[in-house]
């Protein structure tokens, strides 16, 4: 019976490494012990995509639970993570459905199956210095790759804008009315010096099939203006200028 590569560890545990496919070429590989009691999320500082938590700082590895999937840079199980993430979900070059729950293919979907921090790919200013709020909007130039497939913003759709608060900020820019395509991550870091965000183009499906993974598009250059906040919990928004590998992005939120 095939199975796919995948991570398998208690706590307290030395976490094992599996590797094979169809019992032919399995192998294990020992990893770096985890602690007997388990983190919980609320010690670490949590984004979309990882969880930088306290303690010996080993190579980032993935778990999941109900409140989706991060990259845990010690390494080890959260109590609200403590399933490992399959590796990967090729076995020979054959992608294997039902290997991956939802939430895994969901994941790995938008971002990929290589480790995620906090840092990387924060490309992205921000400063405070808007003064209006104005209807969501995207418009794009230089558009090509994956930026100017037809279910993406670029594709002149209308904008729906959704909001999100964990130890750092989101806003996710979507067009509406799609069941597929990209949407744009704004996760915003406030506790940086000086903050800083992360803007990406990130693939959505309402079909978990374990599909491939995918790399997300991430801007390399650019800069968020947000109006200052009446309050701390006030919903964010401002503008946005944005370089991607394959596009220029500018818009409001």
């Amino acid at each position: 019976m095939a199975f796919c590569a995948k991570l398998a560890g208690l706590a307290g545990l030395a976490v094992v490494l599996l590797v094979g496919c169809d019992g032919d070429n399995t192998r294990a590989v020992q990893l770096a012990p985890c602690p007997t009691t388990m983190l919980s999320s609320a010690q670490c500082f949590v984004g979309e995509s990882f969880a930088e938590c306290p303690g010996t700082q080993a190579a980032p590895r993935a778990y999941c639970g109900m409140f989706g999937c991060r990259w845990v840079s010690t390494g080890c199980p959260l109590k609200e993570h403590p399933t490992p993430l399959a590796s990967d979900c090729r076995c020979n070059g054959t992608y294997c459905p039902g290997e991956l729950s939802p939430t895994m293919s969901s994941f790995y979907l938008a971002w990929g199956n290589k480790p995620w921090t906090r840092t990387r790919a924060t490309n992205v200013r921000v400063t405070w210095n808007a003064s209006t709020t104005s209807p969501p909007a995207i418009s794009c130039s230089k558009c090509e790759g994956s930026c100017s497939a037809q279910y993406g913003l670029c594709a002149g759709a209308h904008v729906k804008v959704s909001r999100s608060a964990l130890s750092t900020k989101t806003v996710r820019l979507l067009a509406t009315g799609l069941l597929a395509g990209w949407y744009l991550s704004l996760e915003l870091d406030f506790d940086a010096t000086p903050p800083v965000a992360r803007a990406c183009r990130l693939q959505f499906t309402d079909v978990h099939d374990c599909s491939p993974p995918t790399e997300p598009v991430c801007a390399s250059s650019g800069s968020i203006d947000l109006v200052p906040l009446a309050q701390p919990d006030a919903e964010l928004h401002g503008t946005l200028s944005l370089v991607f590998p394959d596009a220029e992005m500018s818009g409001s939120f």
